[in-house]
């Protein structure tokens, strides 16, 4: 890696090569620093870089600013803290912490505190005011007494400087012109001390002379942060997914959208970013629309673009369907009579042999998972009361995966944890407050991500006269339709053969009406909606049957299913309104006619199941 130097007018003047201790020469060093207190380190090495002695009071204002530059998470991208980002070798005070976070391995503490103000403003150099070891002649000055030299030689007696620097340069490397523990030293207090130099009465603590050898093994390209995270955590490294990774999944998407929606080309890249940073930031998205909208489409594509950017063995997806039965107990699992836990589809064993819950995530595989659930028609169901075992965690900025927000107690079963990169999209119709929709209550009120999927072909349906809709019909079967169907090429011909002929203007014209009449009530016509029933028209087709009765029947079985829903729309009044439409599309649409007043007649007769004629 080059280090450049520029001038008061930006210009490059200098470009110096730059060099890394080894993981190795790092942990040796580390082992070193844990035999000592940072209360007495630090706080010494603080006013020796601001030049406090026995003579001049010295002002020591940032100093944790100072610590920062080398006791921060931010130098290898930790996940923040709020209240402090403090990373610090394990040093003697703080083995009995990392025990009880049950991190016994960690070479490194993460913790939410700022160093000066915090950790040490009891412990250091408060407590050496105290017993008479500092003065502090103003509000951020101080000096040293005679009794501080002795005192603090004999706290950290057989201190190697050397191993601190090792620490202190180990993120951000040594120029390459270094070639000893003096030259580094100089280089030290050049770079971070007042008047260039450590005052004499730190020397005997703060030297380079115990004659430790030159390290010969530098590495010439710095390690990446998940490298030195994996060093320092073993015992709760995660693998973290970096920026362009997510840039990846939102590229994903967009070829997605671009390739598959019609109609979207304007809003496309806003629907991929806007859906990434949902899913990156909040872990939950809810895709909001009308059916056939392309709604599990997207939610496929965003499962298949995880999977294309994360790799199957990292990611585990669970796809469920909400219904009417789904209950907590069916998701999540629950405690029978006997004490003994059974699981839920969400919680069960997956083929893979990959689980959403784990008791044991000493494995760094294990703790580094990526689960996706994929839950359609969610808002069937109080979602957000379903998953409330899973709240807390979801809920969590916290990457550690040992973290208590990630623990989900089970009745029976004791503490499981879930990753931290767990995210769920959800899929439904809109919400209970939209006029004519099922009553459903809205999930996820807390933090969700929400994407309202667009249908730009209802608003082409409020404007668009017969012959727009007849074109239209006809481009999209030529656009998608013929790609998507599964018809032979004898029923394509067809089927391209019959929408160029004139008296499919008639029967479409009619279908036209029908269309305009479900969009007056609030059924939401779509690209997807009128895919379906090209479909299904093409399939009859290939099924002999004619082409013109293909197109009636098919829009029974596409449309038959929204109308036969009773709690779904007023549909005595839709059904009422087809039929008084005048009779020349009556005598195009037979089939379906005939289907509508058998409903009208007896609206329970077919119920939830789709109709057959």
């Amino acid at each position: 890696m080059l280090e450049t130097h520029t001038d008061s007018a930006n210009t490059v003047i200098a470009v110096t090569d730059k060099l890394y201790f080894s993981f190795e020469r790092l942990k040796l060093a580390l082992e070193h620093l844990g035999n000592f207190s940072s209360a007495n380190m630090l706080p010494t090495l603080v006013f020796a870089c601001k030049g406090v002695n026995s003579t001049d009071a010295q002002d020591i204002l940032r100093a944790d600013d100072f610590l920062d530059k080398f006791f921060s998470g931010k130098l290898i991208s930790l996940t923040p803290l709020s209240g402090g980002d403090a990373l610090r070798p394990v040093f003697s005070e703080l083995k009995g912490t990392v025990k009880t976070k049950g991190n016994t391995g960690d070479l490194a503490l993460h913790q939410s505190t700022k160093l000066w103000a915090n950790a040490y403003s009891s412990r250091g150099y408060r407590e050496w005011i105290q017993r008479g070891f500092i003065e502090k002649t103003g509000t951020s000055t101080f000096k040293l007494t005679p009794t501080f030299q002795p005192m603090i030689e004999a706290a950290l007696a057989g201190f190697h400087f050397e191993e601190l620097l090792v620490w202190l340069y180990a993120f951000s490397g040594i120029p390459s012109s270094i070639t000893s523990w003096s030259d580094l030293f100089n280089h030290f207090q050049r770079s971070f001390c007042l008047n260039e130099l450590i005052p004499p009465e730190y020397a005997k603590v703060f030297n380079v002379s115990s004659a430790l050898p030159w390290p010969t093994d530098f590495l010439n390209n710095r390690p990446s942060n998940e490298d030195y995270q994996e060093l320092l955590f073993p015992s709760s490294f995660i693998s973290q997914i970096p920026n362009e990774r997510w840039k990846a999944v939102s590229d994903a998407i967009l070829t997605f959208i671009e390739t598959e929606y019609d109609g979207l080309d304007s809003v496309a890249e806003i629907i991929a970013k806007n859906v990434t940073a949902a899913i990156s930031t909040e872990r939950r998205l809810f895709i909001l629309g009308d059916p056939g909208t392309g709604k599990s489409s997207l939610s496929k594509a965003i499962a298949n673009a995880f999977s294309s950017v994360f790799g199957d063995d990292r990611l585990l997806i669970i796809q469920e369907e909400i219904t009417d039965e789904t209950s907590q107990q069916s998701l999540l699992g629950f405690c029978t009579v006997n004490g003994q836990w059974v699981n839920g589809t969400l919680t069960a064993a997956q083929t893979d042999k990959k689980q959403l819950l784990y008791v044991d995530i000493s494995d760094k595989n294990i703790r580094s998972q990526i689960n996706l659930i994929l839950l359609e028609e969610a808002n069937r169901k109080d979602i957000e009361g379903y998953l409330a075992k899973l709240q807390s965690s979801l809920d969590s900025k916290n990457d550690d995966p040992k973290s208590n927000d990630h623990k989900i107690r089970l009745e029976g079963v004791g503490d499981k944890y879930i990753s931290p990169r767990t995210y769920i999209i959800m899929t439904g119709n809109s919400p209970k407050d939209d006029e004519g929709r099922m009553s459903q209550s809205r999930p996820q009120k807390r933090r969700q991500g929400l994407c309202i999927m667009p249908n730009p072909y209802s608003d082409f349906l409020k404007s668009s006269d017969t012959a727009e809709f007849t074109e239209n019909i006809k481009d999209f079967w030529n656009s998608f339709g013929i790609k998507r169907s599964k018809c032979s090429t004898k029923t394509k011909v067809e089927m391209a053969r019959f929408l160029s002929d004139p008296a499919s203007t008639e029967m479409l014209d009619a279908v036209g009406a029908m269309w305009r009449t479900f969009a007056k009530f609030r059924i939401g016509v779509s690209y997807g909606l009128i895919e379906k029933y090209l479909r299904i028209a093409a399939q009859l087709i290939d099924l002999d049957e004619i082409a013109a009765h293909a197109f009636d029947q098919a829009l029974v079985t596409a449309v038959g299913p929204l109308l036969s829903n009773a709690r779904a729309h007023n549909n005595e009044h839709i059904r009422k309104d087809i039929l008084t439409i005048q009779d020349s599309y009556q005598e195009r649409l037979p089939g379906f006619y005939n289907f509508v007043e058998k409903m009208v007649d007896d609206p329970d007769s077919f119920g939830q199941v789709q109709p057959f004629l």
